[in-house]
């Protein structure tokens, strides 16, 4: 997830990094975009080569992500694929991944409709 300064990993595996300042986060990209996106090559990209999480702790090589959005369509955040080995990511892999990501922000929606129907209980 963003914030307006940070980046927060909510959940994370085999990556230490936890709140990279938002200024470095890739997810900045995938928010701009409807589907996947994919950076195969870090390095090489000259929108990244000079990131500090590409030159530097993670050493960032590879990274696809996909917005994940609330009931409302507001982007909130990215789930996402990071390596520190460029790849190659194909037509299957980008549906996998926005399947994954379409399931996160169904997830959030359900839990907003519980939290609500809670309330409104709550409130009767």
């Amino acid at each position: 997830m963003l914030t307006p300064t940070r980046q927060w990993f909510r959940a994370r595996h085999g990556i230490g990094l936890t709140e990279p300042p938002r200024s470095q986060a890739f997810c900045n990209y995938t928010l701009l975009q409807h589907d996947v996106f994919v950076v195969e090559d870090a390095i090489v990209d000259g929108r990244f080569r000079d990131n500090p999480l590409v030159t530097g702790e993670p050493h960032i090589r590879f990274y696809a992500g996909v917005p994940v959005h609330d009931a409302d369509g507001h982007r909130l955040g990215g789930l996402c694929v990071i390596d520190r080995v460029a790849r190659a990511f194909d037509a299957r892999q980008r549906r996998q991944l926005s399947v994954l990501g379409e399931a996160v922000s169904e997830k959030i929606r359900l839990r907003l409709v519980d939290r609500r129907a809670k309330w409104m209980g709550a409130t009767l």
